[in-house]
């Protein structure tokens, strides 16, 4: 599963570089101007033929909510906002979330070796569960049967690698580097990630998201196979020529319970744009972790946005086909925090490349920037 790292700190020079006469005029800063600011963004994309979901929240207030194009664009299906969209890589958001409450529990430890969870591990591959969270591990990132790296297809998400297969593969593999040297993005080290969680747990990965995220969250539709979705709970995939992509569960494309290793834990969750903002309420809300847990995730994972005087986080995950952007701002004065999720299964039209625009239009309305004086 593809992933853009570096979305957030674009953002952040999008988002505290502009004022907010860039998108309307001050008078217009309320829910109806951002109606129009985001609409004035969407109809043209929807128009030459996007397809996804726009969800914007201050606090628990719903501030905007807007479906466009097709869930099926072979079948003219509409869009709705309760279709379910993969949200790729940040799949990892979540199980790091997951991992920090296990190490507060002392069920793992960041500092615990790979061999202390996976038998057989080469012992040259000097690697810490720490280091395959934060992709300092060494270990390529898309791999062969034999280990060998390989480039990214979509297609390589769906094989049906069971997960020993998986293992096998990264115990094959030649490090990149040193571990702990170097950071360079890993599917396969987060893959292996999410089966140590599930050595040290004793449940799939799934399971252990369930009760530590989604539940907490009130996540009812998210997940791989929990939810116990039926075909026309899937927005379609669909690419650039216009032909049906499809959808992993209705086209048999994952196993009986869920994606293969190559995708599992690293990517490929699905959600729909409100559990995703129910994501991040229940992450301002501290429904997670432990007040020092969650301090330590904020530390660890969250960005200073100098113009909003916050910290927040903004990742993206995609295939080229489908794409998701999330975007959170810790509590402002008024005990608000903002939400934007924007989420696209058009491969000419990704999320990434109008995320900034739908962001600073929030951003505008609920954390306003002043004009500085001529």
């Amino acid at each position: 599963m593809k992933y853009i790292s570096t979305f957030f700190a674009a953002l952040s020079i999008a988002v505290s570089g502009c004022y907010a006469n860039d998108v309307g005029e001050p008078e217009d800063r309320n829910l109806q101007g951002l109606a129009a600011s985001l609409d004035f963004i969407i109809t043209p994309l929807e128009a030459e033929g996007a397809s996804g979901v726009v969800f914007v929240t201050n606090g628990d207030q719903e501030a905007y909510a807007r479906a466009f194009g097709f869930a099926d664009c072979a079948n003219k299906i509409p869009m709705t906002l309760n279709h379910v969209i993969s949200i790729g890589s940040i799949t990892k958001e979540l199980v790091n979330v997951a991992a920090f409450d296990l190490v507060d529990e002392s069920v793992i430890s960041w500092d615990d070796a790979v061999s202390k969870w996976i038998a057989d591990w080469p012992a040259e591959k000097a690697i810490t569960i720490r280091q395959l969270s934060t992709h300092t591990s060494g270990l390529p990132d898309i791999v062969d049967e034999n280990g060998a790296p390989i480039p990214f297809t979509p297609e390589y998400d769906f094989a049906p690698v069971t997960r020993e297969e998986m293992i096998d593969r990264a115990r094959a593999s030649k490090l990149l580097f040193e571990p702990g040297t170097q950071e360079r993005y890993s599917n396969l080290g987060f893959a292996l990630y999410a089966a140590i969680l599930e050595n040290a747990v004793g449940q799939p990965i799934e399971e252990i998201l369930r009760k530590r995220i989604f539940e907490p969250a009130g996540m009812m539709q998210t997940g791989y196979v929990v939810p116990d979705w039926t075909m026309s709970n899937f927005a379609e995939g669909c690419r650039a020529d216009r032909s049906r992509w499809g959808s992993p569960l209705p086209d048999g494309r994952w196993m009986e319970d869920g994606p293969g290793w190559n995708l599992r834990g690293n990517g490929g969750l699905y959600s729909t744009a409100r559990d995703m903002a129910r994501y991040m309420g229940g992450l301002g809300a501290k429904k997670f972790l432990s007040d020092a847990a969650d301090q330590s995730w904020r530390d660890k994972r969250l960005v200073f946005v100098k113009s909003a005087n916050a910290r927040g986080f903004g990742p993206a995950g995609g295939n080229g086909i489908t794409n998701t952007v999330i975007f959170w701002l810790e509590e402002d004065a008024d005990g608000n925090d903002l939400r934007v999720v924007i989420m696209t299964t058009d491969a000419s039209h990704q999320a990434e490349s109008f995320a900034s625009d739908i962001i600073r239009s929030a951003f505008n309305v609920f954390r306003p920037i002043e004009e500085p004086a001529p």
